[in-house]
């Protein structure tokens, strides 16, 4: 029980820490460049969220895989989120000064750990009990 609810602050402390790289780089309310903290923070909340959500929920748990889907779908999302904002910026319809490296950094990072993870969680429930 412990291990899920860990989990899950974790996780959502990971996705708030991405999704506060996307706002700043954006210039959303009025943020400045988050410290290199939040870069480090991102990857290392996210994956130790999703590993205690898998470990808390128990092998073959069907509850464990849908824990860690939501998790993996949410670091999707916010890849998407980032491929928005950099197809954005490009394309001129968002005017934010400073550079694309977090907006990088988050679509990088947050599609392949949300790819891998949905993929892993979809084998699971495929395999079966």
């Amino acid at each position: 029980m412990f291990l899920k609810l860990a989990g899950g602050l974790l996780a959502a402390l990971g996705w708030l820490s991405g999704l506060v790289l996307v706002a700043a780089a954006l210039g959303l309310g009025g943020m400045e460049a988050p410290g290199w903290s939040l870069w480090l923070l991102f990857p290392l909340f996210s994956s130790v969220g999703y590993l205690l959500l898998g470990m808390g929920a128990g092998s073959g748990s069907g509850e464990g895989v849908g824990m860690t889907r939501i998790v993996a779908a949410g670091l999707l999302l916010l890849s998407l989120a980032a491929a928005l904002a950099l197809f954005a910026r490009a394309a001129g319809l968002v005017a934010a000064g400073g550079g694309t490296g977090s907006l990088w950094y988050v679509l990088v990072l947050g599609g392949l750990a949300g790819a891998v993870g949905t993929a892993a969680a979809g084998r699971r429930v495929a395999a079966g009990p």
